[in-house]
């Protein structure tokens, strides 16, 4: 990432990024996308069917006033969709690979006219920060320490993450 990054920015110069230089680091975006497949801020939608609704897949009718529970965090480990599930793979997100894809395999910010409307501008932050951490900092996990995920309302390590940044510059 730190190359994709030295592609884009001046190595001499602060990094003070642009929208349009944000938008060039694909390899960042498909790395911060295969990180959401595995841990989903929200793991579980709830959603009120308010008409009879004829699923396609099965022809099961889901009648009204039902509840839908949608999980992305089991959609995004179904293994016809993506092989081997566990494996930590951005290429998933390569063009390509995308492309193949129904679009609403991949649902980190739930999809359809219920989606997140502020997902453009949390990539752009998720770009934004870790850009900013990966040119100042090289970051390493604590030696034999392993994340716990939790389940609240949303997903976060239930024993945190122990990192250690050492200054890159």
């Amino acid at each position: 990432m730190l190359e994709e990054l030295k592609s884009v920015f001046d190595w001499s110069q602060p990094l003070l990024p642009t929208t349009q230089q944000l938008s060039e680091l694909k390899y960042l975006e498909m790395v911060i996308k295969e990180v959401l497949r595995l841990n989903p801020p929200v793991p579980v939608i709830l959603r009120d069917i308010t008409e009879d609704e004829k699923l396609p897949s099965t022809g099961h009718v889901m009648p009204n006033g039902t509840v839908m529970i949608i999980s992305p965090w089991a959609a995004h480990r179904n293994p016809e969709v993506f092989p081997d599930p566990e494996k930590f793979d951005p290429e998933r997100f390569s063009a390509g690979e995308t492309a193949r894809r129904h679009p609403y395999a991949f649902l980190p910010f739930s999809v359809g006219p219920r989606n997140c409307i502020g997902q453009r501008f949390a990539m752009l932050e998720k770009k934004s920060v870790l850009a900013k951490v990966i040119w100042n900092f090289e970051m390493f996990v604590e030696p034999g320490f392993t994340v716990r995920p939790g389940w609240k309302v949303i997903m976060k390590p239930a024993n945190g993450v122990r990192i250690r940044l050492e200054n890159r510059r």
